[in-house]
């Protein structure tokens, strides 16, 4: 997991015309719970999980700050999904075809 990006280009702040944000969703294996925990302590923000204060796997997480959402669960196989939101339908289907 990186810690710190040195990479000039990373270091940059790029917006995106049409792009409103971009939240990520990730698959954990049985431990999402640890992962976000981990994650709020790291990003800060507001962190709900579903099932709360349980030992069942996770049906639902989402960490969220001022500039970021972060959501996670416990799936069969670790995924990672990513959540586009547009300005309007022609950017929407522009990304879907060149990220496809």
């Amino acid at each position: 997991m990186c810690r710190a990006c040195t990479e000039p280009a990373h270091s940059q702040l790029t917006i995106i015309s049409g792009v409103k944000a971009i939240n990520a969703h990730l698959g954990f294996q049985g431990d999402a719970r640890q992962a976000m925990a981990f994650y709020q302590q790291v990003l800060g923000g507001g962190a709900t999980v579903i099932p709360d204060g349980s030992t069942e796997p996770v049906f639902h997480s989402d960490l969220h700050g001022p500039n970021f959402r972060l959501m996670a669960a416990d799936v069969e196989a670790p995924r990672l999904a990513l959540h586009i939101l547009c300005d309007d339908r022609a950017e929407m289907e522009r990304l879907f075809a060149e990220l496809s």
